[in-house]
């Protein structure tokens, strides 16, 4: 009996030297498996699985390394566990400097958490940094369920890590897991299977439209780009017009003792936005509060923006917008929002082809024990790549064109030049009277006017959706001004498509001297079978087969011709491979006012987006021109 007490005694005191010096203030394994007496030899499963409060996915073939930081050995013939750091640990704590080269495992058995944290992530640091870099002593690879197994690993305690290779750019938190013998009943035991949760964050980026524009729903959804996270775009705003851009980004964790913690965000606009530099404004938000803290610039962040122009020309090609974070003083925000805005410029590209694109995307580190974090003096922009995370997304703004073509009316042919139009959004009539509001203008306010050129063409790019109102306010000399307007309503739908090709285009000068005549032009001058005639001031008119000549005026012959060679935009709804655009058509009649009792009236006409190059809108619609010259 006393030899048996004397046997307990020693076992109890052993124990509780051995409980001492366990390390369970910063444990993250848990038993799960079955207890069986420990021996020498005893070893446990581990199993990791990756959890993240954002996504419960893990990645796929993502790889894990297990470092051990402390040794445990079990000496059988006295029945004692010893406790006693490795090599690479030893290594750590030689370095000159080292605030923990006096620890010894008994003192860091009893180590509180955060310091455990800050010298946990120094020993993770000191091993991602060495080169060669350390030989793990497990590694694992996750599997498409988040799982990753290191088999049968030896008694000890051990680190775990995320090697940089993260095919979903995750950070990896670093933990801990200890594979340690307990007390069961009057013997050591070690459990045959240990789980740990490791946690990861994955920061995002979330781009939006907040002010200066009209949803289109006619715009298709077309097929998503990679990086965009939006199932559709149907935004359309006008030329010279401010649009607000918000950049919604979520802050990541990184794990204590991180020295790469490189974040920052890209704005790539396209040529057809201008954006102000003025407006940028960073905001930081914690979590569930939609207060925000406006952040300082050059203490919190750095904006850097750059026109980048094609090689060796003025031509821009797009506009580059980085903000670059100090990431601890952004570290206890929930979120961030970039703010900023831009202006839609006479590059714009027209129609719903192209559109008017920015892409946004975040970059920042996912191996935070590699290397230092990136500065902007630091040269060359670290990309999406190893050691490197990328989130995107983007916005597309479309813009359309109106285009007019004037003709004489019952003769589409005979185009008219010098008509004047302003176009205004809103028409009521008070009193009879046709009352216009809302007029476009340019980007100085004033109100835009379109004249029609010697094809009966006018244009004016940059339009947002709507309804607009089209008011002649000159018509061309001889015919009759409009009292009535011509509405017009500006979406994507119904677009038919267009071919531009060069035409050889004849034009005539006219005289009522018959001796004038130009060779093979002797008879009295027709355009599409219409008689044409000139008074003694050279204004030209026509009139149909039969109906003589109009008071002062002679018939006309053709004294010269001139031929050029143009580009001409046709409509034709079977070409394939480009969208176009739906012209306004206009007339306008000859003579006296006549009573509004039908015909044309207050002509409604719909102009649909035009989706052709910028400038080709100037060109478009080439015919014969029907004033002094055809």
């Amino acid at each position: 009996m006393k030899k048996l007490l004397k046997k307990m005694s020693a076992f109890l005191l052993t124990a509780a030297m051995v409980t001492g010096m366990c390390m369970t203030s910063f444990a993250a394994s848990e038993a799960k498996g079955e207890w069986g007496k420990v021996t020498s030899e005893s070893t446990a499963n581990l199993i990791v699985g990756v959890s993240s409060a954002d996504d419960t996915s893990a990645n796929g073939g993502d790889n894990l390394l297990a470092y051990k930081v402390v040794d445990i050995r079990y000496d059988e013939s006295s029945n004692n566990l010893t406790y006693h750091f490795t090599q690479l640990f030893q290594a750590f704590q030689a370095q000159e400097g080292n605030s923990w080269n006096s620890l010894n495992p008994k003192g860091y058995g009893n180590i509180e958490d955060g310091e455990l944290k800050e010298l946990l992530g120094a020993f993770t640091s000191y091993i991602r940094n060495q080169e060669p870099k350390p030989e793990a002593d497990y590694k694992a690879t996750a599997d498409t369920d988040g799982i990753a197994d290191f088999g049968r690993v030896a008694m000890g305690q051990y680190i775990i890590v995320g090697d940089g290779t993260s095919t979903g750019a995750k950070i990896y938190q670093t933990v801990t897991a200890e594979i340690e013998p307990e007390i069961n009943g009057n013997e050591y035991q070690l459990n045959g299977a240990y789980t740990v949760a490791m946690k990861t964050s994955k920061p995002s980026i979330g781009k939006t439209i907040k002010e200066g524009t009209v949803t289109d729903e006619k715009i298709e959804t077309t097929a998503q780009p990679s990086g965009d996270k939006h199932d559709k775009h149907q935004q359309t705003s006008e030329i010279g017009k401010e649009i607000t851009y918000e950049l919604n980004i979520s802050v990541p964790t990184y794990p204590e003792g991180s020295t790469n913690k490189t974040f920052y965000a890209g704005d790539i606009l396209s040529k057809g936005l201008d954006l102000r530099e003025d407006s940028i404004i960073v905001t930081g938000y914690h979590a569930g509060s939609e207060e925000g803290t406006m952040l300082a610039k050059d203490e919190v962040y750095t904006a850097a923006i750059t026109v980048n122009n094609e090689e060796g020309t003025e031509n821009r090609l797009n506009t580059s917008l980085y903000v670059d974070f100090d990431f601890d003083k952004i570290a206890g925000y929930d979120h961030v929002v970039i703010q900023y805005k831009a202006v839609l410029n006479q590059d714009a590209e027209l129609g719903t082809t192209a559109g008017n694109p920015n892409n946004a995307d975040l970059i920042y580190s996912n191996t935070p024990f590699e290397g230092s974090t990136w500065k902007p003096e630091d040269g060359e922009r670290p990309g999406p790549g190893e050691g490197f995370g990328q989130d995107e997304d983007m916005e597309i703004v479309y813009t359309y064109a109106l285009v007019i073509d004037k003709f004489e009316e019952k003769h589409e042919g005979e185009k008219l030049s010098d008509a004047v139009f302003e176009l205004y959004r809103t028409y009521s009539e008070e009193a009879g009277q046709g009352v216009y509001s809302e007029p476009v203008v340019d980007e100085k306010g004033a109100i835009i006017t379109l004249t029609t050129d010697e094809n009966g063409a006018a244009a004016y790019k940059g339009l947002q959706q709507g309804t607009y109102y089209l008011k002649e306010i000159k018509a061309p000399t001889g015919y009759n001004l409009m009292d009535e307007p011509v509405i017009i309503t500006i979406d994507a739908s119904t677009i038919p498509y267009y071919i531009e090709t060069e035409k050889e285009v004849t034009h005539y000068t006219y005289t009522i001297n018959a001796g004038e005549a130009l060779s093979g032009h002797e008879g009295q001058a027709e355009i599409n079978g219409n008689l044409v005639w000139m008074n003694e001031a050279g204004v030209v008119m026509t009139t149909a087969p039969g109906e003589g000549a109009p008071d002062g005026f002679s018939a006309a012959y053709v004294k010269a011709e001139t031929k050029t060679v143009t580009n001409v935009i046709e409509i034709n709804r079977d070409a394939e491979g480009a969208n176009g655009f739906y012209k306004a058509g206009v007339s306008n009649n000859q003579g006296a006012q006549l009573p509004s009792t039908g015909g044309m009236g207050t002509t409604i006409f719909t102009v649909v987006g035009l989706c052709l190059m910028v400038g080709a809108a100037i060109v478009l619609i080439t015919r014969r021109r029907m004033t002094g010259r055809d």
